[in-house]
Protein backbone atom coordinates (compact mmCIF):
# COMPACT_ATOMS: atom_id res chain seq x y z
CA UNK A 1 0.00 0.00 0.00
CA UNK A 2 1.38 3.22 -0.90
CA UNK A 3 1.37 6.65 1.19
CA UNK A 4 -1.85 8.58 1.97
CA UNK A 5 -2.10 12.22 0.65
CA UNK A 6 -3.78 15.38 2.08
CA UNK A 7 -4.84 18.01 -0.88
CA UNK A 8 -4.84 20.54 1.50
CA UNK A 9 -0.79 19.09 2.67
CA UNK A 10 -0.15 20.18 -1.00
CA UNK A 11 -0.25 16.24 -1.95
CA UNK A 12 -1.91 14.27 -4.78
CA UNK A 13 -0.93 10.68 -3.78
CA UNK A 14 -3.40 7.24 -3.77
CA UNK A 15 -3.04 3.76 -2.39
CA UNK A 16 -3.72 0.94 -4.51
CA UNK A 17 -5.20 -2.57 -3.43
CA UNK A 18 -5.74 -5.67 -5.14
CA UNK A 19 -9.45 -6.36 -5.88
CA UNK A 20 -10.37 -10.52 -5.30
CA UNK A 21 -10.29 -10.86 -9.61
CA UNK A 22 -6.79 -9.63 -9.26
CA UNK A 23 -7.03 -5.93 -10.61
CA UNK A 24 -5.44 -3.27 -8.63
CA UNK A 25 -7.92 -0.66 -8.21
CA UNK A 26 -7.22 3.47 -7.10
CA UNK A 27 -7.86 3.71 -3.53
CA UNK A 28 -8.96 7.19 -3.07
CA UNK A 29 -6.71 9.26 -0.59
CA UNK A 30 -8.06 9.86 2.71
CA UNK A 31 -8.36 13.83 2.14
CA UNK A 32 -10.35 13.56 -0.88
CA UNK A 33 -13.98 14.09 -1.49
CA UNK A 34 -14.54 9.98 -1.04
CA UNK A 35 -16.88 9.10 1.25
CA UNK A 36 -14.88 7.09 4.63
CA UNK A 37 -16.45 3.99 3.31
CA UNK A 38 -13.71 3.63 0.27
CA UNK A 39 -10.76 4.05 2.83
CA UNK A 40 -9.55 0.72 4.99
CA UNK A 41 -10.92 2.39 7.96
CA UNK A 42 -14.41 4.03 9.31
CA UNK A 43 -15.58 6.58 11.08
CA UNK A 44 -17.43 6.19 13.96
CA UNK A 45 -20.45 8.19 12.55
CA UNK A 46 -19.89 5.62 9.29
CA UNK A 47 -19.68 2.69 11.56
CA UNK A 48 -22.85 3.66 13.57
CA UNK A 49 -24.59 4.28 10.09
CA UNK A 50 -23.57 0.96 8.68
CA UNK A 51 -24.87 -1.18 11.94
CA UNK A 52 -28.37 0.48 11.52
CA UNK A 53 -28.29 -0.38 8.08
CA UNK A 54 -27.33 -4.02 8.74
CA UNK A 55 -30.12 -3.98 11.52
CA UNK A 56 -32.31 -3.15 9.00
CA UNK A 57 -31.09 -6.18 6.31
CA UNK A 58 -31.64 -8.32 9.17
CA UNK A 59 -34.39 -7.74 10.27
CA UNK A 60 -35.96 -7.61 6.69
CA UNK A 61 -34.47 -11.25 6.65
CA UNK A 62 -35.76 -11.93 9.58
CA UNK A 63 -39.46 -11.08 8.57
CA UNK A 64 -39.04 -12.96 5.51
CA UNK A 65 -38.12 -16.26 6.76
CA UNK A 66 -41.25 -15.79 8.85
CA UNK A 67 -43.38 -15.16 5.58
CA UNK A 68 -41.70 -18.15 3.86
CA UNK A 69 -42.65 -20.21 7.50
CA UNK A 70 -46.23 -18.54 6.97
CA UNK A 71 -46.36 -19.84 3.50
CA UNK A 72 -45.37 -23.34 4.31
CA UNK A 73 -46.15 -26.10 2.01
CA UNK A 74 -48.50 -24.62 0.18
CA UNK A 75 -45.64 -23.69 -2.37
CA UNK A 76 -41.88 -25.13 -2.85
CA UNK A 77 -38.71 -24.18 -1.88
CA UNK A 78 -38.24 -23.67 -5.65
CA UNK A 79 -41.26 -21.75 -6.10
CA UNK A 80 -40.39 -19.21 -2.91
CA UNK A 81 -37.25 -18.73 -4.34
CA UNK A 82 -38.21 -17.81 -8.51
CA UNK A 83 -41.17 -15.45 -6.74
CA UNK A 84 -39.24 -13.88 -4.33
CA UNK A 85 -36.50 -12.98 -6.82
CA UNK A 86 -38.63 -12.17 -9.13
CA UNK A 87 -40.54 -9.37 -7.71
CA UNK A 88 -37.23 -7.84 -6.18
CA UNK A 89 -36.06 -8.14 -9.71
CA UNK A 90 -38.94 -6.21 -11.00
CA UNK A 91 -38.68 -3.67 -7.92
CA UNK A 92 -34.94 -2.91 -8.95
CA UNK A 93 -35.91 -2.46 -12.31
CA UNK A 94 -38.64 -0.42 -12.08
CA UNK A 95 -36.51 2.55 -9.48
CA UNK A 96 -33.82 2.41 -11.91
CA UNK A 97 -36.29 3.35 -14.73
CA UNK A 98 -37.34 6.22 -12.41
CA UNK A 99 -34.09 7.04 -11.66
CA UNK A 100 -32.92 7.71 -15.42
CA UNK A 101 -35.91 9.28 -16.19
CA UNK A 102 -34.71 11.61 -13.23
CA UNK A 103 -31.31 12.27 -15.24
CA UNK A 104 -29.33 10.01 -13.01
CA UNK A 105 -27.41 7.61 -15.43
CA UNK A 106 -26.44 4.22 -14.14
CA UNK A 107 -24.19 1.76 -16.16
CA UNK A 108 -26.54 -0.98 -17.65
CA UNK A 109 -23.52 -3.47 -17.62
CA UNK A 110 -21.72 -4.60 -14.82
CA UNK A 111 -17.88 -3.02 -13.94
CA UNK A 112 -16.82 -6.61 -12.72
CA UNK A 113 -19.05 -9.22 -14.30
CA UNK A 114 -17.20 -12.24 -12.81
CA UNK A 115 -17.70 -10.99 -9.30
CA UNK A 116 -21.41 -9.88 -9.99
CA UNK A 117 -22.07 -13.72 -10.99
CA UNK A 118 -20.25 -15.29 -8.18
CA UNK A 119 -21.80 -13.31 -5.51
CA UNK A 120 -25.51 -14.68 -7.08
CA UNK A 121 -24.41 -18.24 -7.21
CA UNK A 122 -22.88 -18.02 -3.29
CA UNK A 123 -26.34 -16.26 -2.46
CA UNK A 124 -28.18 -18.71 -4.12
CA UNK A 125 -26.65 -21.88 -3.28
CA UNK A 126 -26.38 -21.10 0.46
CA UNK A 127 -29.90 -19.95 0.52
CA UNK A 128 -31.15 -23.19 -0.78
CA UNK A 129 -28.91 -24.88 1.24
CA UNK A 130 -30.34 -23.36 4.41
CA UNK A 131 -33.90 -23.55 3.65
CA UNK A 132 -33.41 -28.07 2.77
CA UNK A 133 -31.75 -28.00 6.58
CA UNK A 134 -34.59 -26.40 7.45
CA UNK A 135 -37.05 -29.46 6.73
CA UNK A 136 -34.09 -32.18 7.43
CA UNK A 137 -33.24 -30.85 11.29
CA UNK A 138 -34.97 -29.24 14.13
CA UNK A 139 -35.41 -25.16 13.47
CA UNK A 140 -33.17 -24.21 16.61
CA UNK A 141 -30.48 -27.01 15.40
CA UNK A 142 -30.55 -24.86 11.28
CA UNK A 143 -30.33 -21.36 13.31
CA UNK A 144 -27.96 -22.30 14.80
CA UNK A 145 -25.50 -23.91 12.78
CA UNK A 146 -26.61 -21.59 10.02
CA UNK A 147 -25.50 -18.46 12.13
CA UNK A 148 -21.42 -19.62 11.63
CA UNK A 149 -21.10 -17.39 8.34
CA UNK A 150 -20.09 -14.05 10.53
CA UNK A 151 -16.72 -16.21 11.23
CA UNK A 152 -16.24 -17.05 7.88
CA UNK A 153 -16.87 -13.70 6.27
CA UNK A 154 -14.27 -12.34 8.49
CA UNK A 155 -11.66 -14.96 7.45
CA UNK A 156 -12.14 -14.33 3.88
CA UNK A 157 -12.51 -10.75 4.23
CA UNK A 158 -8.89 -10.85 5.41
CA UNK A 159 -8.06 -13.46 3.08
CA UNK A 160 -9.19 -12.02 -0.06
CA UNK A 161 -9.84 -7.87 0.68
CA UNK A 162 -6.59 -7.82 2.98
CA UNK A 163 -8.91 -6.64 6.00
CA UNK A 164 -7.82 -6.32 9.18
CA UNK A 165 -8.88 -9.48 11.36
CA UNK A 166 -8.12 -8.90 14.55
CA UNK A 167 -8.07 -11.13 18.03
CA UNK A 168 -10.91 -8.99 19.60
CA UNK A 169 -13.25 -9.87 16.44
CA UNK A 170 -12.79 -13.03 16.72
CA UNK A 171 -13.48 -13.82 20.03
CA UNK A 172 -16.68 -11.35 19.84
CA UNK A 173 -17.94 -13.88 16.98
CA UNK A 174 -17.60 -16.82 19.00
CA UNK A 175 -19.04 -15.11 21.89
CA UNK A 176 -22.10 -13.79 19.58
CA UNK A 177 -21.97 -17.55 18.42
CA UNK A 178 -22.92 -18.38 22.03
CA UNK A 179 -25.68 -16.16 22.88
CA UNK A 180 -27.40 -17.45 19.68
CA UNK A 181 -26.87 -20.85 21.10
CA UNK A 182 -28.38 -19.90 24.68
CA UNK A 183 -31.30 -18.31 22.73
CA UNK A 184 -31.95 -21.04 20.09
CA UNK A 185 -31.12 -23.64 22.70
CA UNK A 186 -30.47 -27.02 20.50
CA UNK A 187 -30.50 -29.54 22.84
CA UNK A 188 -27.35 -32.44 22.66
CA UNK A 189 -29.38 -35.14 21.80
CA UNK A 190 -30.80 -33.25 18.75
CA UNK A 191 -27.12 -32.57 17.73
CA UNK A 192 -26.55 -35.65 17.82
CA UNK A 193 -29.73 -37.15 16.33
CA UNK A 194 -29.41 -34.28 13.12
CA UNK A 195 -28.91 -36.32 9.75
CA UNK A 196 -25.09 -35.92 8.85
CA UNK A 197 -27.16 -34.02 5.32
CA UNK A 198 -28.97 -31.32 7.32
CA UNK A 199 -25.82 -30.74 9.33
CA UNK A 200 -23.46 -30.35 6.46
CA UNK A 201 -26.33 -28.55 4.50
CA UNK A 202 -26.33 -25.82 7.62
CA UNK A 203 -22.46 -25.40 7.77
CA UNK A 204 -22.25 -25.33 4.02
CA UNK A 205 -24.98 -22.61 3.95
CA UNK A 206 -23.22 -20.24 6.97
CA UNK A 207 -19.82 -20.77 5.05
CA UNK A 208 -21.07 -19.94 1.48
CA UNK A 209 -23.61 -16.79 3.15
CA UNK A 210 -19.88 -15.51 4.16
CA UNK A 211 -18.25 -15.65 1.35
CA UNK A 212 -21.62 -13.82 -0.71
CA UNK A 213 -21.01 -11.24 2.03
CA UNK A 214 -17.55 -10.84 1.33
CA UNK A 215 -18.38 -10.63 -2.42
CA UNK A 216 -20.57 -7.76 -1.67
CA UNK A 217 -17.83 -5.74 0.54
CA UNK A 218 -15.35 -6.53 -2.76
CA UNK A 219 -18.25 -4.97 -5.22
CA UNK A 220 -18.92 -1.71 -2.92
CA UNK A 221 -15.00 -0.91 -2.60
CA UNK A 222 -14.69 -1.60 -6.20
CA UNK A 223 -17.33 1.06 -7.11
CA UNK A 224 -20.34 -1.54 -8.20
CA UNK A 225 -23.76 0.25 -9.30
CA UNK A 226 -26.17 -0.46 -7.20
CA UNK A 227 -28.35 -1.73 -9.92
CA UNK A 228 -25.92 -4.63 -10.10
CA UNK A 229 -25.38 -5.22 -6.17
CA UNK A 230 -29.47 -5.93 -5.83
CA UNK A 231 -29.33 -7.55 -9.07
CA UNK A 232 -26.49 -10.20 -8.65
CA UNK A 233 -28.47 -12.67 -6.58
CA UNK A 234 -32.17 -12.75 -8.72
CA UNK A 235 -29.99 -12.77 -12.12
CA UNK A 236 -28.54 -16.24 -10.74
CA UNK A 237 -32.00 -17.30 -8.54
CA UNK A 238 -34.34 -17.13 -11.62
CA UNK A 239 -33.05 -18.89 -14.22
CA UNK A 240 -31.58 -21.65 -11.70
CA UNK A 241 -34.80 -22.51 -9.78
CA UNK A 242 -37.43 -21.58 -12.65
CA UNK A 243 -37.88 -24.96 -14.22
CA UNK A 244 -38.52 -26.63 -10.62
CA UNK A 245 -40.66 -23.60 -10.12
CA UNK A 246 -42.57 -23.19 -12.49
CA UNK A 247 -43.40 -27.32 -13.21
CA UNK A 248 -44.64 -27.42 -9.07
CA UNK A 249 -47.00 -24.47 -10.19
CA UNK A 250 -48.71 -25.93 -13.18
CA UNK A 251 -48.88 -28.90 -11.23
CA UNK A 252 -50.39 -27.63 -7.99
CA UNK A 253 -53.75 -27.22 -7.55
CA UNK A 254 -55.08 -23.86 -7.67
CA UNK A 255 -54.22 -21.05 -5.44
CA UNK A 256 -56.10 -17.99 -3.75
CA UNK A 257 -55.52 -14.35 -3.79
CA UNK A 258 -53.65 -15.18 -0.52
CA UNK A 259 -50.66 -16.88 -1.59
CA UNK A 260 -50.04 -14.71 -4.17
CA UNK A 261 -50.25 -11.55 -1.46
CA UNK A 262 -47.55 -13.17 0.39
CA UNK A 263 -45.58 -14.14 -2.54
CA UNK A 264 -45.40 -10.54 -3.24
CA UNK A 265 -44.33 -9.82 0.58
CA UNK A 266 -41.64 -12.15 0.07
CA UNK A 267 -40.42 -10.20 -2.73
CA UNK A 268 -40.51 -7.21 -1.22
CA UNK A 269 -38.98 -8.07 2.19
CA UNK A 270 -36.22 -9.26 0.00
CA UNK A 271 -35.63 -7.05 -1.79
CA UNK A 272 -35.66 -4.37 1.66
CA UNK A 273 -32.80 -6.81 3.56
CA UNK A 274 -30.64 -6.94 -0.12
CA UNK A 275 -31.16 -3.11 -0.19
CA UNK A 276 -29.74 -1.87 3.48
CA UNK A 277 -27.29 -5.51 3.31
CA UNK A 278 -25.21 -3.31 0.25
CA UNK A 279 -25.46 0.02 1.89
CA UNK A 280 -23.91 -1.82 5.41
CA UNK A 281 -21.32 -3.43 4.00
CA UNK A 282 -20.61 0.27 2.49
CA UNK A 283 -19.63 1.48 5.42
CA UNK A 284 -18.20 -1.52 6.87
CA UNK A 285 -15.69 -4.02 6.86
CA UNK A 286 -17.06 -7.71 6.54
CA UNK A 287 -16.30 -8.51 9.62
CA UNK A 288 -18.39 -5.60 11.63
CA UNK A 289 -21.23 -6.33 9.55
CA UNK A 290 -21.72 -9.82 9.70
CA UNK A 291 -21.25 -10.11 13.36
CA UNK A 292 -24.33 -7.10 13.32
CA UNK A 293 -26.23 -9.65 11.49
CA UNK A 294 -26.57 -11.60 14.96
CA UNK A 295 -29.26 -9.18 15.98
CA UNK A 296 -31.38 -10.89 13.86
CA UNK A 297 -32.21 -13.74 16.28
CA UNK A 298 -32.80 -11.05 18.83
CA UNK A 299 -35.09 -10.01 16.37
CA UNK A 300 -36.79 -13.06 15.38
CA UNK A 301 -37.29 -14.37 19.21
CA UNK A 302 -39.81 -10.92 19.08
CA UNK A 303 -41.28 -11.34 16.26
CA UNK A 304 -42.62 -14.88 17.02
CA UNK A 305 -43.85 -12.94 19.92
CA UNK A 306 -46.12 -10.88 17.66
CA UNK A 307 -47.36 -13.66 15.87
CA UNK A 308 -48.27 -15.76 18.40
CA UNK A 309 -45.73 -17.77 20.15
CA UNK A 310 -44.56 -17.36 24.33
CA UNK A 311 -43.19 -14.47 25.74
CA UNK A 312 -39.31 -15.79 26.07
CA UNK A 313 -37.53 -17.22 29.02
CA UNK A 314 -34.42 -15.72 30.69
CA UNK A 315 -32.16 -17.49 28.18
CA UNK A 316 -33.04 -14.76 25.49
CA UNK A 317 -32.86 -11.82 27.54
CA UNK A 318 -29.16 -13.63 28.66
CA UNK A 319 -28.17 -14.71 25.21
CA UNK A 320 -29.14 -10.77 24.10
CA UNK A 321 -27.07 -9.05 26.11
CA UNK A 322 -24.15 -11.60 25.72
CA UNK A 323 -24.59 -10.63 21.61
CA UNK A 324 -24.98 -6.69 22.02
CA UNK A 325 -22.11 -6.53 24.21
CA UNK A 326 -19.85 -8.91 22.27
CA UNK A 327 -20.62 -6.28 19.25
CA UNK A 328 -20.42 -3.35 21.10
CA UNK A 329 -17.29 -4.70 22.64
CA UNK A 330 -15.53 -5.71 19.13
CA UNK A 331 -16.42 -2.00 17.72
CA UNK A 332 -14.77 -0.03 20.63
CA UNK A 333 -11.62 -2.13 20.03
CA UNK A 334 -11.62 -1.93 16.43
CA UNK A 335 -12.11 2.02 17.11
CA UNK A 336 -9.32 2.16 19.48
CA UNK A 337 -6.94 0.00 17.49
CA UNK A 338 -7.78 2.23 14.18
CA UNK A 339 -6.95 5.71 16.37
CA UNK A 340 -3.44 4.06 17.19
CA UNK A 341 -2.58 3.26 13.93
CA UNK A 342 -3.63 6.93 12.54
CA UNK A 343 -1.66 8.49 15.54
CA UNK A 344 1.85 5.96 14.44
CA UNK A 345 0.86 6.83 10.91
CA UNK A 346 0.93 10.60 11.44
CA UNK A 347 4.41 10.50 13.77
CA UNK A 348 6.40 8.57 10.40
CA UNK A 349 5.22 11.33 7.76
CA UNK A 350 8.21 13.88 7.37
CA UNK A 351 8.35 17.50 9.03
CA UNK A 352 8.24 18.81 5.90
CA UNK A 353 5.33 17.22 4.66
CA UNK A 354 2.96 18.60 7.84
CA UNK A 355 4.26 21.73 7.51
CA UNK A 356 3.82 22.25 3.70
CA UNK A 357 0.72 24.42 2.48
CA UNK A 358 -0.72 25.78 5.83
CA UNK A 359 1.77 24.50 8.44
CA UNK A 360 -0.64 21.80 9.73
CA UNK A 361 0.57 20.44 12.61
CA UNK A 362 0.90 16.93 13.63
CA UNK A 363 -1.69 16.61 16.02
CA UNK A 364 -4.21 18.23 13.64
CA UNK A 365 -3.36 16.07 11.22
CA UNK A 366 -4.10 13.76 13.77
CA UNK A 367 -7.16 15.14 14.49
CA UNK A 368 -8.57 14.88 11.32
CA UNK A 369 -7.02 11.75 9.98
CA UNK A 370 -8.85 10.02 13.00
CA UNK A 371 -12.27 12.25 12.04
CA UNK A 372 -12.11 10.85 8.61
CA UNK A 373 -11.26 7.31 9.64
CA UNK A 374 -8.15 6.78 7.37
CA UNK A 375 -5.41 4.61 7.61
CA UNK A 376 -1.87 5.43 5.95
Amino acid sequence: RASLACGRLGSARSARFLDPMGAGVDEPSACSDTPAHATHGTSWGSRVKGIACMLASTTSFTLMAGISKVIGSRATTFEKLFWRSAIAAMCVLCSQALFRKGGEKTPWLPRKPGLVLLRGLCGHISLVGYLESIELLPLAVAVFLGKTYPLTAAIFGWLFLGEPLRGSRIIAIIVSLGGVALIARPAPGELLDSTFLGVALALGAGAITGAAYCCVRALSKGGESDLWLLLSLPSVSLPCSAPLALSSAFSAPSRGPEVWLWFLALGVADQVAQTFLARGLRHLPVASGSQAMFLGTVIAVFLGVAIGDPWPSWHFWVGGVIIVAALHGAEAAESRAIAATVGESVDMLPEELLKSGSGTPKSSCAQELAETGATC
